[in-house]
């Protein structure tokens, strides 16, 4: 792999994020409904603790209660500071001290753009599928690439999460499903079965015209819906070519295909809440995670193939412990009955720790 080609693809990758993620109007559509999410959100909790509620504006919030005030940004409390936010962000690390409490992380190799032989070394080595992602300050799944089995593949995965980090990682790719445990304070507040985004043929449209009319769907759709879209983004490509599909194939009617591995832009019919399916020991892994790394709210990303298990039990991994979790994705879920109360309890905690206003 020559450096020179992959930062020449790193280019054009570049402007396809800025587009998707900047330029795109839908980009400043979404942008505005996740604020109205949140105010939503915060109005309600503050409600619930009889609290009073101010919303500056651009998804900033004031909540006061008995002369105490916190401020919230859309999901960003006042809780973990600045340097657990910049331990937790980098990815090798976090799996280095997770591992050395015994808590199983996928096998992985870091590198950059101009030493790859590690990653090559390491794609050769592994006999099945690689997932290469940035390796500090990124999150919601920006710059990942999964199915990575060839040698193109990998300077494609390369390229395009060389755009958010410098350093990167290739790690095995853990069989099993997504599940995100929500913790605060050591308590699981509540977890989440993640299945992959997906779309179902018509028989006439192309995948890319149903991933168009997908996130028409959300656009128009009230409440958190419209907080996310689908981008076509190597991920996605990597992901219909492990499929044997396109996003030039026609799917027939009826058929249900994942567009993509990495989960975040999935839609609230993929989203389930299981926090009583979780088994203790693995509530347990998933506590001792965010202990080891001093964050106080966290989300702990798991793939595993049985969430009744331990990871040990079922071969599953962590894969990431995020701070400053996405709470809509908690919310957007397909069975809302049981899902478990979350902002206010945050709430309370905030309102009683924090200084006088």
């Amino acid at each position: 792999m020559n450096p020179s080609l992959i930062r020449a693809t790193r280019g054009l990758y570049y402007l396809r994020e800025v587009w998707n993620k900047v330029v795109h109007p839908a980009s400043r559509r979404n942008e505005h409904a996740r604020s109205e999410f949140y105010e939503r959100l915060w109005r309600t909790a503050a409600e619930q603790i009889g609290a009073t509620f101010k919303a500056f504006g651009d998804g900033y919030f004031e909540i006061r209660l008995r002369g105490r005030r916190t401020l919230i940004w859309q999901g960003l409390v006042q809780v973990d500071d600045p340097v657990t936010l910049k331990l937790a962000g980098n990815k090798p690390m976090v799996h280095k001290l997770l591992a050395e409490k015994g808590i199983r992380v996928p096998r992985h190799a870091v590198f950059t753009v101009d030493a790859l032989a590690a990653a090559k070394q390491f794609l050769y080595a592994s006999g099945g599928a690689c997932v290469v992602k940035p390796a500090a300050d990124t999150g919601a799944g920006d710059g990942v690439t999964t199915h990575v089995r060839t040698e193109s593949e990998l300077h494609r995965a390369i390229a395009f999460a060389s755009i958010f980090s410098s350093t990167l990682m290739i790690e095995e790719q853990i069989r099993g499903d997504s599940y995100r445990l929500l913790y605060f304070d050591g308590t699981l507040l509540h977890a989440l079965h993640r299945k992959p985004p997906h779309v179902v043929g018509d028989g006439k449209s192309t995948v890319r015209q149903l991933i168009a009319a997908e996130n028409n769907k959300r656009q128009h759709n009230a409440g958190s819906a419209a907080v996310t879209r689908l981008h076509l983004d190597p991920d996605c490509t990597a992901t219909l070519r492990a499929s044997g599909l396109s996003v030039h194939s026609v799917l027939p009617r009826g058929q249900e295909i994942a567009v993509k591995t990495v989960v975040n832009e999935n839609s609230k019919e993929d989203n389930l809440t299981v926090t009583s399916l979780i088994e203790e020991q693995l509530i347990r892994e998933g506590a001792l995670a965010a202990e080891t790394l001093g964050i106080r709210l966290a989300a702990v990303d798991v793939i595993t193939s049985n969430p009744s298990l331990s990871l040990a039990e079922a071969n599953g991994a962590v894969i990431e412990v995020n701070t400053t979790p996405g709470l809509h994705h908690h919310y957007n879920v397909a069975n809302p009955e049981l899902r478990d109360c979350i902002a206010a309890p945050i709430l309370r905690t905030l309102l009683g720790e924090t200084e006088r206003g």
